[in-house]
């Protein structure tokens, strides 16, 4: 029961986030193209069930989901000038104070990588 109220509230955290972050873009782009998401921690690795939102311009979310085992997930259709949010959670080694990790990328049409942290180097 903990873990998934702990899984609902980092949802409703990406969420909130990525709805505070975005802001009103111009138009153009290309809707209904394809935006492939790569998110990696800070050393390139690739990181595996990242919670992803696609927003639109306008900071409206439009689809969300999580990264595959390589690190990725694609959204058809997505709307021109897209934002994008990824984030993760993490426990540092020997700590009981969970890590949360967010990057935001604005006017995304077709390809992004962002970066976050996986509590792997506390350097």
């Amino acid at each position: 029961m903990i873990k998934r109220t702990r899984i609902i509230w980092f949802w409703l955290f990406v969420v909130a986030i990525s709805l505070l972050v975005a802001g009103c873009k111009s138009s153009g782009g290309n809707d209904g193209a394809p935006v492939i998401v790569t998110v990696t921690d800070y050393s390139g690795i690739r990181v595996p069930n990242a919670a992803v939102v696609l927003g639109d311009s306008n900071g409206a979310m439009r689809n969300y989901g999580v990264t595959d085992a390589d690190g990725q997930i694609t959204f058809s259709n997505a709307p021109a000038n897209s934002t994008i949010t990824a984030a993760t959670t993490c426990l540092w080694s020997g700590s009981t104070t969970t890590t949360y990790s967010i990057d935001v990328q604005f006017d995304v049409n077709g390809s992004a990588v962002l970066s976050l942290n996986n509590c792997s180097n506390p350097g």
